[in-house]
């Protein structure tokens, strides 16, 4: 991640601030989608988390993500849950790594 922002230290932190706070808004909207049965839904949320992982370079989290939006085109709701699973999973690895990334930067 630092690569693709010229390692500028301040945009980093500015970056890692904003997906910390904006995830979890997707995830609940992304469950809320999946507890209604709302594969197009849930593909949206899912559509919008990779692209805000790719921006970090968390590819983990990005590949649980387009792993979750070709459950929706293909109506696989067992692959739906299980997709939206490994998704928050990921992306709680995530966030966890990147707080610990914010606290080493105070």
């Amino acid at each position: 991640m630092r690569a693709q922002l010229d390692d500028d230290d301040a945009l980093v932190a500015e970056v890692v601030s904003l997906f910390l706070e904006d995830y979890p808004q997707r995830v609940r909207a992304m469950d809320a989608a999946l507890a209604a049965g709302d594969a197009a839904g849930v593909r949206a949320a899912a559509h919008a988390l990779k692209g805000s992982v790719a921006a970090i370079a968390a590819r983990p989290a990005a590949e649980a993500a387009r792993s979750l939006e070709q459950a929706c085109r293909d109506g696989d709701a067992a692959a739906m849950r299980t997709g939206a699973l490994n998704l928050s999973e990921a992306l709680e690895e995530l966030a966890s790594a990147l707080r610990a990334y914010q606290a080493g930067l105070r």
